[in-house]
């Protein structure tokens, strides 16, 4: 996953009395430390700008290094033509003001009055143009910088690393899963992916069969690595899963693909006897984010988790039940859960009973049952015009409630769009929105980067519709 390269620029103006190199040389030493710490990479312009020229000479030196966010500092109160040569860079723009050293007699900076016209100059000025910006205030250790920035940092990330992302539709959409289309020319245009439509189950069956029995073994070993296995499931199950696994990968890895969206069935049901969930969930495990039932938009959803989250596991899940007595919503899914998510209870490969076209029932090795382990979890989602982001966060309680075979949790202390909800008005905000019926999600608190990253990419997140008893 690539860095964020974040760049430092520091603006004054002379007839201020603060000593505005000392504000510069602090803000380079604790954002370099702050860089070690979060990993991103710091292009500090080591000359306080005073001048409109030296301005576009700074403005140069950052747009050469490649910057994907430029911090501008207010290490005292700026002209306005010095600041507006700066306006147009190449990045997403930070307005900073640090606190005055003294608080009364002549103002020594003016700090904080600087960014407040250089947001009005963005904003005003330049509104036609929808410059986006944030603001932050205080040394790093100072929660509206700290904060604000990791925030900021973290939805960059996921924003770099899906520009120029290949996702990958294996075998097609589910069939009737009509919720799922999408149009690829619009991904590009709104996130910068490309998705690759031509692959076949025939290409993924065909590599899968290629390899030699010996070159399986340790495939099947990481299959089962971790987990209890059910009585009855064949040795000849376990291998033709192995080599799908090994292929999936295969594919993935030889044409960077950075997810894969499966159709899951019903080929690999028709012609194995088997389901893909197990792989899935272990594909998930190894960072290559796979959407069950060829869900292009459930994949670049789950790759967007997995890069705002800086690598961790993600899962699809549905939404199958809402419980108004404690106001919790069960997410399950047949059984592709990454087996390091399950409580501690561990992960159970079984066979999933199937309904045949005839009505008669078999048993099809072989899917993951779990529960999902306690935990803060965020659900994020575009919709498939790009438009929007439902984004939902909450906490998933391991306990003694009853709960669907499968990978399946019950999220309690839902937000939605950062607003807490109840179950019902959860539910109705999903139907009213006609949401997909799938749910990308990751571990962590991560709500607030997600909200943050749809301001950067211009689209707007799905807000509350409460219940009420008329449909609106």
């Amino acid at each position: 996953m690539e860095k964020i390269r974040v760049g430092l620029v520091g603006l004054m103006q002379i007839n201020f009395t603060g000593d505005k190199q000392y504000i510069f040389s602090r803000a380079v030493r604790e954002l370099t430390d702050m860089a070690t710490e979060n990993a991103f990479e710091l292009f500090s312009y080591q000359k306080l700008v005073v001048t409109a020229d030296e301005a576009t000479a700074a403005k140069t030196w950052l747009e050469n290094r490649n910057i994907d966010f430029v911090l501008i500092l207010s290490a005292s109160f700026a002209a306005g033509e010095t600041f507006s040569n700066l306006a147009h860079i190449k990045a997403a723009i930070g307005l900073w003001a640090i606190p005055e050293p003294s608080s009364s007699g002549e103002v020594p900076l003016n700090s904080f009055c600087s960014i407040n016209m250089q947001a009005g100059i963005l904003k005003q000025y330049y509104g036609e143009e929808d410059i986006k910006y944030k603001w932050y205030f205080g040394w790093t250790d100072n929660y509206l910088f700290r904060e604000r920035l990791l925030i900021t940092l973290s939805a960059l990330r996921a924003i770099k690393n899906l520009r120029g992302a290949k996702i990958a539709l294996v075998g097609g959409i589910a069939p009737g899963f009509n919720d799922l289309y999408y149009d690829e020319r619009i991904a590009h245009k709104y996130l910068g992916v490309t998705i690759e439509r031509n692959i076949t189950f025939e290409d993924v069956r065909d590599l899968a069969m290629s390899y030699p029995d010996r070159e399986v073994a340790q495939t099947r070993e990481d299959l089962l690595s971790g987990i209890s296995v059910e009585e009855g499931i064949q040795a000849e199950a376990l291998i033709n899963q192995s080599r799908f696994l090994r292929a999936y990968r295969e594919i993935a890895q030889k044409n960077d693909f950075k997810a894969l969206a499966i159709s899951c069935w019903p080929k690999m049901q028709d012609q194995f006897g088997l389901v893909t969930c197990a792989i899935m969930g272990r594909l998930n495990e190894y960072g290559i984010p796979s959407a069950c039932e060829g869900d292009v938009p459930g994949a670049l959803s789950q790759l967007f988790l997995f890069c705002l989250s800086g690598g961790k596991t993600t899962t699809l899940l549905d939404l199958v039940a809402f419980d108004q007595k404690d106001d919790s919503l069960q997410l399950w899914h047949c059984g592709p859960g990454a087996p390091g998510l399950a409580d501690e209870c561990g992960t159970c490969l079984r066979q999933l009973t199937h309904c045949t076209s005839t009505g008669s029932q078999i048993k099809l090795p072989s899917y993951h049952d779990m529960a999902f382990q306690s935990g803060p979890v965020t659900i994020a989602r575009f919709t498939n015009d790009w438009q929007e982001m439902m984004i939902i966060d909450g906490n998933i309680k391991s306990e003694e409630k009853e709960r669907f075979s499968g990978s399946s949790g019950w999220l309690y202390k839902t937000r939605i769009a950062g607003n807490p909800v109840s179950s019902l008005d959860a539910v109705n905000t999903i139907f009213a929105a006609g949401f997909q019926h799938h749910y990308p999600l990751v571990y962590g608190n991560w709500a607030e980067s997600c909200l943050e990253a749809s301001y950067w990419l211009g689209i707007k997140p799905v807000n509350v519709v409460p219940y009420e008893n008329w449909m609106r």
